[in-house]
């Protein structure tokens, strides 16, 4: 679609869903030069225009000042690319929380409407939620966690250890293992001492003794 004026064109307040499913909507460069009043409502503008990868010519549209640009890109190589305007984003807080309600990154993001986001990756931690699509602005999203369960194990050279811990995760106290015993010996220490608050993955304790 070309479209030749000697006048400005101005978009109508309600843009909405104006080109959907235009499927073989390449080019929009013409309308750089189009007026769009501030506050329209341009939702669903050129949704599912799926060989639309450019949209860079309504970066300056309204200045950027729309009652409802929701949906406006979805569907388009555009959003898939990430080449979208400036402008067509949201406000989100994004929290990453563990079961035990424990916080273990909280981010403000501006996003892209209706984008799935996914989790990011903490040691220790294995993601409870797959993935988030973003549906509303100025909202809160939460990912949960779940601590993974380590083993724990000893090697005691022949000595006798009453009611050790055998499982760990990273949230738990930093964990002195109690002493063995073994005749004859006198225990000394443990290597490594402890597991401290804040390690993960599997562990070994090595008795060492005086004779």
């Amino acid at each position: 679609i070309y479209i030749y004026s000697k006048d400005s064109i101005f978009c109508n307040k309600n843009m909405a869903y104006a080109f959907n499913e235009f499927t073989i909507l390449r080019d929009i460069s013409f309308r750089r030069f189009w007026n769009c009043p501030t506050e329209a409502d341009i939702h669903g503008l050129f949704k599912n225009c799926a060989l639309l990868a450019d949209v860079s010519a309504v970066e300056n549209w309204a200045n950027g000042v729309f009652s409802n640009y929701s949906d406006a890109f979805t569907g388009t190589i555009a959003i898939e690319a990430g080449r979208v305007p400036s402008w067509y984003t949201w406000d989100v807080t994004i929290n990453y929380v563990s079961k035990t309600g424990k916080i273990l990154k909280s981010a403000n993001n501006k996003v892209i409407p209706n984008i799935i986001v996914y989790p990011k990756s903490f040691g220790g931690y294995n993601s409870v939620t797959e993935k988030i699509k973003i549906t509303a602005p100025n909202s809160v999203y939460t990912f949960e966690y779940e601590p993974i369960v380590y083993d724990i194990t000893y090697n005691t050279d022949g000595g006798e250890l009453l009611n050790p811990k055998t499982t760990y995760t990273i949230e738990d106290a930093t964990y002195y293992p109690p002493a063995p015993y073994k005749p004859g010996c006198t225990f000394k220490s443990w290597y490594p001492e402890c597991i401290d608050q804040g390690e993960y993955g599997n562990a070994s304790f090595v008795a060492h003794y005086t004779m």
